[in-house]
């Protein structure tokens, strides 16, 4: 990060593009999207998001904390799996027509050490960090706008995502768990198909 707006635009066209495809036909060749991005190898953690427009409901979510893959992958496959997110029905291909396509890109995990009521509060800025929990097996992922658009206070978000990884709500507060944040870089279709606009926080 950061990528300009033209590799913004370019990446909600693979997305949008990934998922018509992976919705119409059972042929679906990842790499037939992949060259919208083929210049963007680096590797890189990636979520997209379906948004309902103009309702804003949310239709689906996925994609990879850690830069593990090359950006021009994870785009397309966090692109299919949005359609097939378990918190929601799956998105059908009629209905992709009226939703809005969004990519975040993420920055590199920042761990949390320190679980005092302080110590949070000054780490972890609403509207500016995602939150992402570890615990053996379980994890989950929170990026800062589906925060933000809950209108939780840190600790209640920290108690979501608990709930959110399977596990007691308050168990974040412990030295055993994981607890990491990390900011992002958005591009957003301001409306199904339309201009493609950088969202940014202040």
């Amino acid at each position: 990060m950061p990528y300009s707006i033209n590799d913004g635009e370019r990446m909600i066209k693979a997305a949008r593009a990934a998922v018509e495809l992976h919705l119409s036909t059972t042929k679906f060749n990842i790499k037939s999207v992949e060259r919208y991005l083929s210049d963007l190898y680096e590797n890189a953690a990636v979520f997209v998001t379906l948004e309902h427009f103009p309702t804003g409901t949310p239709r689906g979510s996925s994609g990879y904390v850690k830069a593990e893959q090359p950006l021009h992958q994870a785009v397309v496959n966090a692109a299919v799996a949005s359609t097939e997110d378990m918190r929601y029905v799956p998105v059908s291909h009629l209905e992709f027509e009226h939703l809005i396509v969004e990519v975040s890109l993420l920055s590199q995990l920042e761990r949390i050490t320190s679980r005092t009521k302080s110590s949070i509060s000054k780490a972890i800025m609403l509207g500016r960090h995602g939150l992402h929990i570890e615990y053996g097996y379980h994890s989950a992922t929170f990026l800062p706008q589906f925060i933000t658009a809950n209108g939780w206070s840190v600790e209640e978000a920290l108690d979501g995502l608990c709930i959110a990884a399977g596990l007691k709500e308050h168990l974040w507060k412990s030295g055993s768990v994981k607890l990491f944040k990390f900011t992002t870089q958005r591009f957003r279709e301001i409306s199904p198909r339309g201009p493609v606009e950088e969202i940014t926080t202040e």
